[in-house]
């Protein structure tokens, strides 16, 4: 079974589990006014964020209230006015993520258009620098648990969990292009642009060493620890992570 049939049969359980999860918990805060105590500053709620939404999206006020979501979903306005250490986690993080994720779905559309080159310096980049926010992010998140004694930040093993499994994916992801590199024995002029992964090769690299079989292995693992964190999502807090700023965005539509 070739690679790409492969991701696409451990896509479709990870999907299903994370539609599943991602739809009881958004029924569960679109159930009532509860919700301001399951989100941060949220005092609305999601169903009242919703309804200030609807009553005002064919209205003059759209192209404001599309700011206001841009400036607090995307940005994180507000949260970088509460607190500046914690916009510089989650804007590491956040961006990260959304740069692996579009250098994916990048990286799919032109195989299926049978353009994609391994070696394409900007999707190299894109991968190298999102990886390395995230592991400075999630270097940070957790080293802010741990050292800072503020109440709020004492948590359970669970608070955990999303951030080890995202560093746990890129750090295989990194290892993966290394092995790659190994491998198919790319020219340095060509590997530069995967700065992380071609430094990694040149610390690991010995003569003897069966890379093929090295990078098949290590793409496999990296593939199921991806899907497994894409469906670890909804039922840990890097849901509230993602959603709470689109919250937020969307609560500044109801105080207009």
């Amino acid at each position: 079974m070739g690679k790409n049939a492969l991701a696409y049969l451990l896509s479709i359980p990870a999907l299903a589990i994370f539609a599943y999860g991602a739809f009881t918990k958004l029924s569960f805060w679109l159930s009532g006014p509860a919700d301001a105590e399951a989100l941060d500053d949220t005092p609305l709620g999601l169903r009242g964020a919703w309804r200030a939404v609807a009553s005002v999206i064919f209205s003059r006020r759209v192209f404001r209230i599309a700011a206001d979501i841009f400036l607090d979903a995307i940005l994180g306005r507000r949260l970088f006015r509460l607190s500046k250490a914690r916009w510089t986690i989650h804007a590491l993080m956040l961006y990260g993520f959304l740069a692996l994720l579009l250098g994916d779905v990048a990286a799919t559309w032109l195989s299926f258009k049978g353009e994609y080159i391994k070696d394409d310096p900007a999707l190299a980049l894109l991968f190298e620098f999102g990886g390395l926010s995230i592991i400075v992010g999630v270097t940070l998140a957790i080293g802010r648990r741990l050292f800072l004694r503020e109440e709020r930040l004492r948590g359970v093993a669970g608070d955990y969990g999303a951030p080890a499994l995202m560093a746990l994916v890129v750090a295989t992801g990194y290892l993966t292009e290394a092995f790659r590199l190994l491998a198919e024995e790319v020219p340095a002029a060509a590997a530069k642009y995967s700065f992380a992964g071609s430094a990694l090769a040149g610390v690991i690299g010995s003569p003897g060493t069966d890379w093929v079989f090295a990078h098949d292995s290590m793409w496999l693992l990296h593939a199921i620890l991806s899907f497994a964190f894409i469906a670890y999502i909804p039922y840990g807090k890097f849901f509230h992570f993602m959603v709470a700023p689109l919250v937020a965005g969307m609560n500044a539509a109801g105080e207009r």
